[in-house]
């Protein structure tokens, strides 16, 4: 059986070309895309379906943002393989 070590749920308020237009998705799925957003359907799922403790919610604004992001990802996965040498419980 297999074990999420987290949950990240990345959360972005700007975005220069709307992705799901650059994706050639259509109104109907844009407009599903934004009302997900607004009610932070995938958050409340994590939330619902994980542990509270490896789901976090993260802001993903600017480039900076994604950097630094992707540096507090690494160091808690490099902190949870130190706190655990023997791996993932089975």
């Amino acid at each position: 059986m297999a074990w999420l070590l987290i949950v990240s749920i990345l959360h972005s308020f700007y975005c220069p070309v709307p992705i799901p237009a650059y994706r050639g998705y259509g109104p109907k799925k844009l407009e599903e895309n934004v009302t997900a957003e607004i009610m932070q359907v995938v958050l409340e799922e994590a939330r619902e379906s994980y542990r509270p403790e490896i789901v976090h919610e993260i802001q993903s604004n600017t480039v900076e943002d994604a950097e630094g992001n992707a540096s507090r990802v690494e160091t808690w996965y490099k902190q949870w393989i130190v706190e655990h040498p023997t791996g993932v419980p089975t």
